[in-house]
């Protein structure tokens, strides 16, 4: 029997969320309503926030909290961002106005470099973003400047006391695009414990809200005001997959194991940080990333690079750490739903690619 290719992420929706897809559709209410308030509830229980403000992406969520300093009194900042990392931060940030300045990671870890907290001197904003599925431990360092907290890859990780990650960060950042780890479709969230920042980024998301929208708000650019509400149906998406995550991370970290053993066993080595949610697999092996890519592909398991680029190339910084681990790092398929089929598949194609 021919297999197919085991894909890197594949969301899945089970019957109970397709139900609740089809009562939403009857009820005709599919713009931002009931659910998106739902959604917003549910993210300050799992987080621990006061307040949650859903919003199109993540991407934007990062852009309106810069935004939100600005409207602040805030002039245009120097923000640090991780060097190996998505590259909607560095297009966020660009989108505010300001001026990106990447942090350099340690290539065995991913980690930020220790260098980082004195770099953030010269900083007015830095952003932390948890590595692929794993808790960043400088995300609680004292920064000497206002700091972002993006969990779109390791929503779910808890921290070093055990607290669910997205609490440090005067504001967090959530994403719910499919493929990440509270991913329905589309989607993100600004969290945050100031009622005031709250109603404000609500203001700047409507441009035609009822309350201060752009013909009637005084305390905000213009410029920073667009329609960003995310809608009822993303919202419903993303609220079903967090109320299932914990039953889909104990799945997954079920397969970590297992596929870590095969892993070792051919001689590779596994990324495992603190406080994993398990939704990214990374491994080293004794070649470049990109080959090894390219040769479990070719046996029918979709292995990606963890990132498209390291960010210091957009910015024309040095970062020898992102570079190597650039070069080292790949990530494979790591799903809760994997048959036995493809697990055999998985196996096979380790002990083919490493053996």
């Amino acid at each position: 029997m021919t297999l197919g290719v085991i894909p890197h992420s594949r969301p899945r929706f089970d019957g109970e969320t397709q139900r609740a897809i089809s009562q939403l559709l009857a009820s005709g209410q599919v713009t931002s309503g009931v659910e998106v308030a739902k959604l917003e509830s549910a993210l300050c229980q799992q987080v621990g926030r006061r307040c949650a403000v859903a919003v199109d992406s993540g991407t934007s969520a990062l852009a309106l909290a810069l935004r939100l300093w600005r409207a602040e009194g805030g002039r245009h900042h120097r923000v640090g961002i991780p060097a190996f990392a998505c590259g909607s931060l560095y297009h966020a940030v660009r989108s505010a106005g300001w001026q990106p300045v990447v942090m350099d990671c340690d290539a065995a870890t991913l980690t930020l470099h220790q260098g980082a907290l004195d770099q953030a001197r010269s900083l007015e904003v830095v952003i932390v973003a948890h590595p692929l599925g794993w808790a960043e431990p400088m995300v609680a360092a004292p920064w000497p400047c206002r700091m972002i907290e993006d969990i779109a890859q390791s929503a779910g990780a808890v921290g070093s006391d055990g607290s669910p990650l997205g609490r440090c960060g005067e504001i967090a950042i959530a994403s719910f695009h499919a493929t990440k780890p509270w991913g329905g479709a589309y989607g993100g969230a600004l969290l945050l414990d100031d009622d005031a920042q709250a109603a404000r980024v609500r203001r700047m998301i409507d441009p035609d809200g009822e309350v201060g929208g752009a013909m009637g708000t005084a305390d905000a650019d213009d410029d920073d005001i667009a329609h960003h509400q995310l809608s009822d149906l993303h919202a419903l998406l993303a609220r079903m997959r967090i109320a299932q995550f914990a039953a889909l991370q104990l799945r997954r970290q079920a397969q970590f194991g297992r596929i870590r053993g095969w892993l070792e066993a051919a001689g590779a080595r596994v990324l495992q940080g603190e406080g994993g949610n398990y939704f990214r697999l990374l491994m080293c092996g004794g070649r470049p990333a990109a080959d090894l890519v390219a040769a479990f592909r070719s046996h029918g398991v979709a292995a990606a690079l963890p990132i498209k680029q390291p960010l210091s190339r957009l910015t024309g910084e040095a970062a020898p750490g992102a570079e190597a681990a650039f070069a080292r790092w790949l990530s494979l398929p790591l799903l809760a739903d994997m048959s036995d089929a493809e697990q055999q598949q998985m196996d096979a194609a380790i002990r083919q690619v490493l053996g």
